[in-house]
């Protein structure tokens, strides 16, 4: 079974070399040199003998976002905010208390920029970084590993759910 992997678009106005740093140090990352065959500008990865996280940032995220604004699922609301994002962070884990340390870095480092950047939760749905802060605050057991989300009512079910 693959690694969970999430994906994050920021907005164009993203002070990307502050969240990079606060990335490595916060999560104490070692970041990785990058392969020229590869396309990302910026890889970064801690791995402990129980899981690990990879963070690899993308400049430009045009595909992805051109990807799930086509799908026929997510609200208006999601897609009016992913037609202005353009970078992206790929955050793949082992270990969910991992990956919720990551968003908690994520939020703290964009501050109000959070309620307009876009989580793919890898099964299928679209979410803001803000909604997920807001339930991990809440609820530190909260978990966006699934398909439904029924207590976000902007938030539609999985796109690959029929």
């Amino acid at each position: 079974m693959s690694a969970p992997n999430i994906v994050i678009l920021f907005p164009p106005e993203l002070a990307r070399e502050v969240l990079l740093r606060d990335l490595v140090q916060k999560l104490e990352l070692v970041p990785e040199e990058l392969h020229p065959a590869l396309n990302h500008d910026f890889c970064a990865k801690r791995m402990e003998e129980d899981g690990y996280i990879l963070l690899h940032y993308y400049f430009n995220g045009s595909f992805e976002v051109e990807e799930f604004y086509y799908w026929e699922k997510p609200s208006r609301f999601h897609k009016e905010l992913l037609v202005d994002c353009e970078s992206l962070l790929s955050v793949t884990y082992r270990g969910i208390q991992r990956a919720r340390r990551c968003f908690q870095v994520v939020s703290e480092s964009v501050g109000e920029l959070a309620s307009r950047c876009v989580v793919e939760n890898d099964h299928g749905c679209l979410l803001t970084l803000e909604e997920i802060c807001r339930c991990l605050n809440a609820d530190p057991t909260w978990s966006w590993e699934r398909e439904d989300f029924p207590e976000l009512p902007n938030v539609a079910s999985s796109e690959w759910i029929e």
